[in-house]
């Protein structure tokens, strides 16, 4: 009896909706032609992946979430020395 539970709850837990049969998604390994496009679709997706509250505040979060993104000018920056890059940091934003 034990063995048949255990087998109906690992059937269950495996991904019913999951259909590998499907191509992949006409965006899924390309940029947006437009780069401010693609700059907000990857901080979209940054953010996201990084907001612990997403899961409970479910697509009202990610609607909001998405229109701070659009309201927004997106950035991504990459730095080894943090002295240097708050100088330029400064730089730019003196203007």
């Amino acid at each position: 009896m034990r063995a048949l539970v255990l087998s109906v709850a690992l059937a269950l837990a495996a991904p019913a909706s999951a259909d590998s049969n499907l191509p992949p998604s006409y965006w899924a390994y390309r940029q947006l032609p437009d780069p401010k496009q693609e700059a907000k679709a990857q901080a979209l997706m940054h953010l996201a992946g990084q907001s612990f509250n997403l899961g409970c505040l479910g697509a009202e979060g990610f609607e909001c979430l998405s229109r701070l993104v659009a309201s927004a000018q997106c950035y991504q920056l990459e730095y080894s020395d943090l002295d240097d890059v708050l100088e330029k940091l400064e730089r730019l934003t003196a203007d």
